[in-house]
């Protein structure tokens, strides 16, 4: 009994330190993630003082520093995102505080900024932000043209305007016409009319 549990432990033991080698040799270290979300969130600590001092190109250095590590949580995340969007909108950079937000709702679109905590400014531009991409997904499709010939309506259209094309001139060549004809061909003059000869005398 006790070699059979000897031999059971001996067996996980092996299994074990198979997985363990497989994990070395493949270059996974797991502690790297925890140690990259510890770094994270104390530079975005450090990022969130230099905001309140109004050090906004350094926050935004420190909080995009901290999105490019990988294996993040979320919420750590959003963090960054929130942080970027309040730095960009400080420094009055719009468009760039707009695609904070953006990334941030994308990652949690039920996501609701803390009107204690949060500058009110930051609120609004949260508001404004979902606002545009609800009304961005409830418009409709571009039309399509129905195939590479063109739409009948316009084939007729174009078929009547050629129509009184071509009426308008022949009407137009036939008053020429009769214009020419009525002026005795342009240029050319009548010749005058040729006297009878002179009768022979009489005897």
């Amino acid at each position: 009994m006790l070699c059979r549990k000897h031999d059971v432990l001996r067996l996980c033991v092996r299994r074990l330190g198979g997985a363990l080698c497989l994990i070395v040799l493949s270059g996974f270290d797991p502690t790297a993630a925890l140690r990259a979300q510890t770094a994270c969130a104390a530079e975005l600590a450090e990022a969130e003082q230099k905001f309140y001092g109004a050090s906004f190109d350094q926050a935004i250095a420190m909080a995009e520093r901290c999105l490019r590590q990988s294996g993040l949580p979320t919420s750590t995340q959003l963090r960054a995102y929130r942080l970027l969007a309040m730095a960009y909108q400080a420094r009055g950079d719009m468009n760039q505080a707009k695609e904070a937000i953006r990334n941030l709702l994308q990652l949690a679109s039920n996501y609701q900024p803390d009107p204690v905590q949060d500058p009110p400014r930051f609120v609004e531009l949260v508001k404004q932000v979902r606002v545009e991409e609800q009304s961005v997904a409830k418009e409709p499709p571009a039309l399509q043209p129905s195939g590479p010939g063109e739409p009948e309506a316009s084939k007729k259209k174009k078929g009547r305007a050629a129509k009184w094309l071509l009426l308008g001139g022949g009407a137009g060549v036939a008053v020429i016409v009769a214009a020419v004809l009525t002026s005795g061909g342009g240029n050319e003059t009548t010749p005058p009319p040729q006297s009878l000869p002179t009768p022979p005398a009489l005897p």
